[in-house]
């Protein structure tokens, strides 16, 4: 507790235990103790402020206590893929914690979360943090799960726009039963994503490689399969059967965040140079 200094009070209730801590490490996590708010009704709040450059953010949150349950909970009630993101990235200290902690075997749970919270980065287009985020887990989890391998290799995959391999990655690696509703959530979140960046990218294309974008069949969309072209003429494309062509029309998007300036050209220049050819 050396490294720790008392900075500011927050009002808490007297005999009100902190039981969890939120912190983001860069480096390996101090230990902390358990604290009592002092039995005084005019305890002032309380935060701290590390002197060591490792911690990036601390702050004492009363989180429900992580579990899969909770977790779960987090994924079905989340009103937005943002809503999840925040709500979980508040309990990445208290995984850090329990990863040092030497009282039972938190594996399982630890990786549920870490690979619900990967894929809560890609699902609001967090590519870079979602980067970041892997290399803060601890090593002997992200380096011998069997999940977080797997979100290991689709982070490759789309960070090198690979997007055949994204969806071979999402449909036929072997997942967990409760991670796979946030796996199909992002494979669909992929496609949507994936459709807007194509539909403003070109003015015509073969429908093998539009087929292609999405992870459908493309040899059935080169010989203009009507399921598969329906696809994109349900959102406004027209399919020109004499050129065998069919014809984008772009789509509404959000408002950009600064992560979506920062990737959006390179992500469209990747979209051209793929099929230049």
């Amino acid at each position: 507790m050396e490294e720790l200094r008392k900075v500011v009070s927050f009002g808490l209730a007297p005999g009100t235990v902190i039981t969890t801590m939120t912190v983001l490490f860069l480096g390996k996590p101090p230990t902390l103790p358990r604290i009592t708010a002092a039995a005084s009704s005019s305890t002032p709040p309380l935060a701290f402020v590390s002197t060591d450059k490792s911690i990036r953010l601390m702050s004492y949150t009363m989180n429900t206590p992580l579990s899969t349950e909770r977790i779960s909970t987090i994924f079905t009630s989340a009103r937005s893929p943002s809503d999840l993101y925040e709500t979980l990235a508040q309990y990445e200290g208290d995984a850090l914690l329990l990863a040092s902690s030497k009282q039972g075997n938190n594996s399982d749970l630890l990786s549920f979360f870490y690979s619900t919270f990967f894929f809560a980065h890609l699902l609001t287009d967090q590519t870079y943090e979602a980067r970041a985020m892997t290399q803060r887990m601890p090593p002997n989890l992200s380096q011998n799960d069997p999940s977080l391998q797997n979100c290991l290799v689709l982070l490759r995959a789309v960070w090198q726009r690979d997007y055949e391999q994204v969806y071979r990655i999402l449909r036929q690696l072997p997942w967990p039963e409760p991670l796979k509703p946030v796996v199909n959530s992002f494979e669909t979140h992929f496609q949507e994503k994936t459709l807007k960046e194509v539909s403003g990218a070109y003015e015509a294309i073969r429908p093998a490689a539009a087929a292609s974008y999405l992870g459908l069949d493309p040899d059935s969309a080169e010989k203009g399969d009507p399921a598969i072209i329906q696809k994109f003429t349900t959102r406004g494309w027209t399919w020109d059967e004499s050129t065998m062509l069919l014809h984008p029309k772009p789509l509404p998007t959000a408002p950009e965040t600064d992560h979506d300036l920062q990737n959006g050209l390179g992500q469209i220049m990747a979209l051209i140079a793929k099929h230049a050819s």
